[in-house]
């Protein structure tokens, strides 16, 4: 009866190593480089322009009539002009009028003076 008894409790506990061992699972590891790239002998390379092939744009010209204007098609309205004048410590400004070159023109005081000031399409201030 004691070896009964001693089988019957030896029993479940071989089983229990068993039951406790889990089994994990590990992501396969990423492709290697190589397999990833293709291999450089069927990569085509792509021809770049040299300096006498490439086209440039043509440098815009500022105005004549008063440096420090670029000439462009402008968007600044003729409040958004005068706006951006008086944020810029002009005042009185006056007679604002957009030219040729798409550069806004007129007058306005400055430190007590009365100055030429244009204001092109970048937004660039000019005064004299």
């Amino acid at each position: 009866m004691n070896r009964l008894f001693l089988v019957a409790l030896a029993l479940p506990l071989s089983g229990a190593p068993a039951l406790s061992q889990s089994t994990t699972t590990v992501p396969p590891a990423p492709p290697a480089a190589a397999e990833q790239m293709p291999p450089a002998s069927s990569v085509t390379p792509v021809p770049m322009p040299s300096a006498s092939t490439a086209t440039m744009p043509a440098a815009i010209a500022p105005s004549t009539a008063m440096p420090g204007g670029a000439a462009g098609s402008n968007s600044f309205t003729e409040n958004q002009a005068r706006s951006r004048l008086e944020a810029n410590g002009y005042s009185g400004v006056a007679g604002l009028m957009k030219d040729q070159d798409g550069i806004w023109r007129g007058t306005a005081m400055k430190n007590g003076a009365t100055v030429q000031v244009s204001l092109d399409y970048k937004g660039d201030i000019a005064s004299r």
